[in-house]
């Protein structure tokens, strides 16, 4: 099978080897993946990276073949789906977990194998096109995990740090449901706590409690602590920066994290694209597969876009 993976020569094609495949799961032929910045630092050696992805499911387990031929949205975390953890509804943790682009072969590879329980089938009343499928299957996904972790609601504060299309998805998410915003722009900025409370003033959300996601670099949870008023809500996405416990505890802030949204949502991103409710096609820097997808990831993102990769 042939994919892309990082190595000494840069990123590249190679032959690899196919992920083995249980019955209760599915082969998915990959047209359209995301490709961000983020993926190259955590995939293992050898491993194809690449997360949300849309494709067509070209082989069954014995426990799946209802999904054959069927246009698939494929999300990035793989889960047992049976243990306590997962029936907890706490998947992405689950003690079996594997990652897509990761552990086992993401979307850079021709073919990926996940668990047909957590598929998504775009067609019908949920058919996307191509490109917007997948960045529904990524950072929409993503934003809209980060947005139900906490509930956003009118009146709400949200304090977005970092930069990216799931930034620009999760602060769409919050205007449309009323909250102010306030947010620092793209990772190579270096906003201080005078620009982001500038924004609060404006806002009228100076002295209230706030819900701060971070989304960026190790800098910004180290703001986001500074930033926080009493009480607030800190949500970390990166797994980068380190947590001052005595800060916290001084102004009783919460601390929430969120490292893979749960593929259960994925059917309600869906509906909110395909509705019209959240409109992300501005946000799609789509085109193929190549060496160059490393440098094209990095530019997308500091346009606050995400980078889609279709197979040649």
């Amino acid at each position: 099978m042939r994919g892309y993976v990082l190595g000494p020569d840069g990123f590249a094609p190679r032959e690899v080897s196919p992920t083995g495949m249980l019955p209760e799961e599915v082969r998915v032929a990959v047209q359209h993946v995301c490709l961000e910045p983020q993926d190259f630092s955590d995939v293992s050696d050898g491993v194809c990276p690449g997360g949300g992805l849309v494709g067509k499911v070209v082989e069954c387990g014995a426990a799946a073949s209802a999904l054959h031929g069927a246009r698939v949205l494929v999300p990035q975390v793989v889960a047992c789906g049976e243990c306590d953890t997962c029936r907890r509804g706490a998947a992405t943790v689950c003690p079996e977990r594997s990652v897509l682009g990761r552990d086992r072969h993401g979307g850079c590879a021709e073919v990926v194998v996940c668990a047909a329980r957590w598929l998504t089938r775009c067609d019908e009343q949920l058919d996307l096109d191509g490109p917007l499928a997948a960045l529904v299957a990524g950072p929409a996904l993503r934003a809209y995990a980060l947005f139900c972790r906490v509930g956003l609601s009118a009146g709400d504060v949200a304090i977005i740090l970092g930069g990216g299309a799931t930034a620009e998805i999760l602060a769409m998410l919050a205007s449309s449901r009323g909250a102010r915003v306030a947010r620092c722009g793209h990772d190579d900025e270096k906003p201080s706590t005078d620009y982001i409370r500038s924004q609060l003033s404006e806002l009228g959300a100076l002295d209230k409690p706030q819900k701060l996601f971070v989304l960026g670099n190790e800098s910004d949870f180290t703001l986001a602590t500074e930033l926080a008023h009493p009480a607030s809500i800190l949500i970390e996405a990166t797994g980068k920066g380190n947590a001052d416990l005595a800060a916290l505890h001084r102004r009783e802030l919460s601390l929430l994290s969120l490292a893979y949204p749960h593929p259960d949502l994925l059917p309600e991103t869906v509906a909110l694209v395909a509705k019209g409710e959240l409109e992300i096609g501005a946000l799609l820097s789509a085109t193929t597969l190549g060496a160059n997808s490393l440098d094209e990831s990095r530019r997308a993102r500091r346009d606050g876009k995400c980078l889609v990769l279709s197979h040649a």
